[in-house]
């Protein structure tokens, strides 16, 4: 198989993967495992839901100004999505390896003419990575939702 058509094949795999996640009419994940930013929630392949808040004196995990808060990301497999909503201000994901070091994918934008944020991935089975939900802007505040439809996120 040449080069395009693996991209292709990949590209494919990917469309095909989100079309299977249960949204309810809002484009919500159907998963519904509530808690708080500190709290580990959801389970294994089902995912997981978690309420949070970004509050002045936050962690800066880029050191930019904005604030956001840092999540393990275990047991996930497969076409994997993590979205964050807020009603506060516009959101920013970021996906990175298990340490933190590097960073496998970032999303500021879900589209639609939201502020919120969705990324789409594969995950591999035994895999940990590192999800942080933070604010687009510095100094930005309020309450959030963090949603994946496989794993379970833990605050680290």
């Amino acid at each position: 198989m040449n080069k395009l058509n693996t991209l292709g094949a990949v590209a494919l795999s990917m469309v095909l993967a989100m079309a299977f996640v249960a949204c309810d009419d809002n484009g919500n994940s159907s998963s519904s495992n509530n808690g708080s930013n500190n709290d580990s929630n959801g389970g294994g392949g089902g995912g997981a839901t978690v309420n949070g808040s970004l509050a002045a004196g936050d962690d800066q995990p880029l050191g930019d100004g904005s604030y956001g808060d840092t999540y393990a990301l275990t047991g996930a497999s497969g076409g994997t999505t993590i979205t964050m909503t807020s009603d506060s201000f516009d959101c920013f994901l970021l996906l990175l390896n298990a340490d933190g070091s590097q960073v496998l994918m970032q999303n500021a934008d879900s589209g639609g003419g939201t502020t919120d944020s969705r990324m789409t991935f594969q995950a591999q089975a035994g895999t940990a990575y590192t999800v942080i939900a933070r604010s687009n802007y510095p100094d930005t505040t309020g309450a959030y939702t963090l949603t994946t439809t496989s794993g379970t996120l833990t605050a680290k």
